[in-house]
């Protein structure tokens, strides 16, 4: 007997099945639109979200790269939005339709997460501007062309060391994979020279107010701060220490915050990475 029930059942049937065509049919037309004299590179960058510039910069110098070769190099984007998850998904997209040369994402967390994949896939992956020390040997597919944190952190350690004379440092780190890896090596680094690390604090990505992060910067009266973390949050921080009366724990505050913000800086925002 038909009854409603069978009628639901086969309109059911026949929209997952027109679905199923219409991406079928896209798959088709994207596959159509190859051009096989072209060799495809797939760049997975933070297009959107909390550091799209980034991948706006990134995007800018990979046009332009590819322009040199006449042609021969497609870029294909797809938009990591700084998040592993969002990327993992963008390059099995890309490893679908063929793509088997990838341009890494600016951070390090989406960067380590794609490591596996290209590995599995025998697929080759250019690391950009992220810097964690682990994708150094990441896998036999997986380069990359930007010093690792620890070669920052020597850097960072020899300077408060020997310009700023500081013994007494603080640790100002954001809760993200690049963020956490510089400060660790940091402190490694400042502890070989004698310096004592008397504040270690992380704050969240999401972080927009840092009045106690500061309070326990005040409260901690240190020489200097090392503060790794992106752009945006590090001036967020800068300018928030910028509307406080001068303190003298303070005053090399802001002079680490150009060495410490690794992982690019935004020019928007570089005056504030200066001394105080």
């Amino acid at each position: 007997m038909f009854t409603k029930k069978t009628a639901l059942s086969f309109v059911a049937i026949a929209l997952v099945l027109v679905v199923i065509g219409i991406n079928l049919f896209q798959k088709n037309e994207e596959l159509a639109s190859i051009d096989p004299s072209q060799t495809r590179v797939g760049a997975i960058i933070p297009l959107t979200g909390e550091v799209a510039t980034y991948g706006d910069s990134l995007k800018k110098g990979y046009d332009l790269a590819a322009s040199e070769f006449d042609g021969k190099i497609a870029v294909v984007y797809e938009d990591s939005k700084a998040n592993p998850t969002e990327g993992v998904t963008a390059m099995q997209k890309l490893l679908s339709q063929g793509v088997r040369h990838f341009l890494g994402d600016a951070t390090s967390g989406v960067s380590l997460a794609l490591a596996p994949l290209a590995d599995q896939n025998k697929a080759l992956l250019m690391i950009s501007i992220a810097t964690s020390d682990k994708l150094t040997g990441a896998g036999p597919y997986v380069f990359r062309n930007c010093p690792p944190n620890s070669r920052q952190a020597t850097a960072a350690a020899e300077f408060v060391e020997k310009q700023l004379k500081a013994s007494r440092v603080a640790v100002l780190a954001k809760a993200n994979p690049y963020a956490a890896n510089l400060a660790a090596e940091f402190k490694k680094e400042a502890a070989k020279r004698g310096m004592t690390v008397v504040l270690d604090e992380q704050y969240e990505l999401s972080a927009r107010d840092f009045s106690v992060l500061v309070e326990k910067l005040r409260r901690a009266q240190v020489d200097a701060a090392f503060i790794p973390g992106n752009y945006e949050d590090t001036a967020r921080l800068l300018r928030k220490v910028l509307r406080l009366p001068l303190l003298a724990g303070l005053f090399h505050l802001l002079s680490l915050a150009k060495i410490g913000a690794g992982e690019q800086q935004s020019p928007a925002h570089s005056d504030t990475n200066r001394s105080v």
